[in-house]
């Protein structure tokens, strides 16, 4: 009766335990959403254990509405393996990734680039709106979904990573920005109640 649940065209938890569900619904998310809400500036999703504070976040988006290609969240930092859908070389910042990349991935490895761990991803319209027309975003999901039955197949464990992977081969110029602060559940601080009630 509040028309607020949109269905998406992807896996659901009940098949094979869930492990294909949030990476093939995060990928349909940001493929249909800009042809179901064609008008909206940003698009985007947050994980179903997160509660978002809708004035901040509408109060955070306010100054990038004229970035172009707005890639939005707390940003980290990995390589892609993607003939296994999986990751190597993960750190905080750059310079840590390009050390691990080093260190610990092998030289077919793509990376290492940014990635909007899943608490909250935001997209600007007009990246969200080349994500949905995508040829190459498409033929991903497709080899994805196809890859569910294999050893090496996508799952949740790396969906953030593989989002980020997919816009870096883009070739697109993304204007990436962190709001690292902005991500804190309720554990954080040990329960700092000052930190939770700002």
């Amino acid at each position: 009766s509040h028309a607020d649940i949109e269905y998406v065209d992807a896996s659901d938890f009940d098949q094979a335990g869930g492990i294909f569900s949030c990476i093939d619904k995060l990928f349909a998310w940001f493929r249909q959403a800009p042809i179901m809400f064609p008008g909206a500036t940003f698009y985007a999703k947050a994980d179903d254990d997160s509660l978002v504070d809708v004035p901040r976040l509408v109060s955070m988006l306010q100054p990038v509405v004229a970035v172009p290609y707005v890639y939005l969240g707390y940003v980290q930092y990995d390589s892609f393996l993607p003939n296994e859908w999986k990751h190597c070389g993960w750190s905080a910042g750059p310079v840590g990734a390009a050390d691990a990349h080093a260190k610990h991935c092998p030289s077919d490895a793509y990376g290492p680039f940014p990635f909007i761990v899943g608490a909250l991803t935001v997209m600007g319209s007009d990246l969200a709106k080349w994500f949905s027309q995508s040829s190459a975003i498409a033929q991903l999901v497709e080899h994805g979904r196809h890859s569910q039955s294999s050893s090496k197949h996508w799952d949740c464990g790396y969906s953030d990573v593989t989002l980020g992977f997919a816009l870096a081969r883009s070739n697109r110029s993304i204007s990436l920005v962190s709001v690292e602060n902005a991500m804190r559940d309720l554990t954080y601080g040990a329960m700092n109640a000052s930190r939770v009630a700002g």
